[in-house]
């Protein structure tokens, strides 16, 4: 009896230890995820000179750099954000559309289509800048928001990941659908979305995070102030000579606090969402 006690009280002793060295481990990793917001607020604080210097912690903390930002800072901030709710919307839409005709309906030349669908998945995004910009030239739609994002509204890989969400939905499902009078658009709406909500806000997540960190391309195809997205303008904030290190945090911090917030906001539904296992 002993014996026994003395074996449960060991088997205890060893699962609190790995919990301490999982939670140790843990907490290591989310101070090195959390260290660079940590710094970007700390450097927001200081004076010039002292961000030039590498001091840690300002000698006097002042928000003086947040008063700089200036009107064409926050109206990029909306106008990113006013952006990316557009091309979420749209990539949504089109994605899943796209994705359940490749893995539900049969139609001349589907896998040769599909074939071309995944090309741009293998070719580096850099490489097709020129020919994408000639193209956005010809149909006259630089310097709008259109060319903003139009672009990036059909993606292969989200057109993928949702593809082979959908060949998991049982076709028992779908026959029964069909047997109640459901025609193809109303199979799409009622079964296959509903259905895919939780693959659908990871595409959408990742349509956001694409638009919002955005700055090679906008740079490219916007001039005017009025368009220009939050990267730029950051970028902005950073001259050749004499960089106001201040500013430039404060403007970092700012725009990385939108993610956050979205994050923070909808926690449990990304876990949850990233949870994808078959239907029962």
């Amino acid at each position: 009896m002993n014996t026994l006690v003395l074996n449960k009280d060991k088997k205890k002793a060893k699962k609190d230890i790995l919990n301490i060295v999982w939670l140790l481990i843990a907490i290591i990793i989310i101070s090195i995820s959390l260290f660079p917001i940590f710094w970007m607020f700390l450097s927001s604080l200081k004076t010039k000179r002292e961000a030039a210097s590498g001091v840690f912690f300002p000698a006097n903390p002042s928000f003086e750099a947040f008063k700089l930002l200036d009107y064409t800072f926050f109206n990029s901030l909306i106008m990113t954000f006013v952006g990316a709710l557009i091309s979420v919307s749209l990539c949504v839409v089109i994605n899943l559309l796209a994705a359940y005709a490749f893995a539900r309906l049969d139609f001349h030349g589907k896998k040769y289509i599909w074939a071309i669908i995944l090309i741009p998945m293998f070719v580096p995004g850099m490489t097709i800048l020129v020919p994408l910009y000639l193209l956005c030239s010809e149909l006259r739609i630089l310097d709008t928001l259109f060319v903003l994002i139009i672009p990036g509204v059909a993606q292969a890989t989200h057109i993928f990941f949702m593809r082979q969400f959908f060949l998991t939905v049982p076709k028992s499902l779908e026959d029964a659908a069909k047997i109640d009078g459901a025609n193809e658009f109303q199979l799409f709406l009622h079964i296959f979305v509903p259905l895919s909500s939780g693959p659908s806000f990871i595409v959408a997540l990742g349509a956001f995070m694409g638009y919002w960190n955005a700055y090679l391309w906008p740079v490219l195809v916007v001039e005017r102030e009025s368009l220009k997205q939050i990267m730029q303008v950051v970028q902005s904030y950073r001259p050749s000579h004499d960089p106001n290190w201040p500013l430039i945090m404060a403007a970092s911090l700012i725009a990385t606090s939108i993610p956050l917030i979205i994050y923070f906001a909808f926690n449990k539904r990304i876990v949850d969402s990233l949870k994808i296992s078959g239907i029962k």
